[in-house]
């Protein structure tokens, strides 16, 4: 019987360690499992994180781009205005120097620029004087004589 005995401790007690064994095994794929899951749920936030990441400076980069766009466009803007404001220029000092012209010719066909030809201006009268008919039109809000 002690044999027997002994044999059935001996056999609880494998079984016991079996079991611990077992548990011991059981616990460290649980932790395996949990480490795996850890790393995954990881990954999957680090990819949530860089693209996150990504469309931040993507949205940096269009903010960019649209101000350089921006001020290209203000550029181009403020070039067309000035090149506008040197043709107004130019067509002013164009129609300046056709007024010297004009003064110039209508100087030379009134002789010394006092004549008395046909259709000539009378600086002293402040009118036009047709000659041929010795009419005298005066001139707005002048006071002058007919002669």
């Amino acid at each position: 019987m002690d044999k027997e005995r002994i044999r059935e401790t001996k056999n609880e007690r494998t079984e016991g360690m079996d079991k611990e064994r077992m548990m011991e095994l059981d616990m460290e794929r649980t932790r395996e499992m949990d480490n795996e899951d850890m790393m995954e749920m990881d990954k999957k936030r680090m990819t949530e994180m860089d693209k996150e990441r990504t469309a931040e400076m993507d949205k940096k980069w269009i903010m960019e781009t649209d101000k350089e766009r921006t001020m290209e466009i203000y550029k181009e803007m403020a070039m067309e205005m000035d090149t506008e404001r040197i043709r107004e220029m130019d067509n002013e000092d164009m129609m300046e120097m056709d007024k010297e012209r004009t003064t110039e010719i209508d100087e030379k066909m009134t002789g010394d620029g006092h004549g008395t030809e046909h259709g000539a201006i009378q600086p002293e009268l402040g009118s036009w004087i047709n000659t041929e008919t010795r009419i005298n039109i005066p001139s707005a809000g002048s006071h002058c004589n007919q002669d």
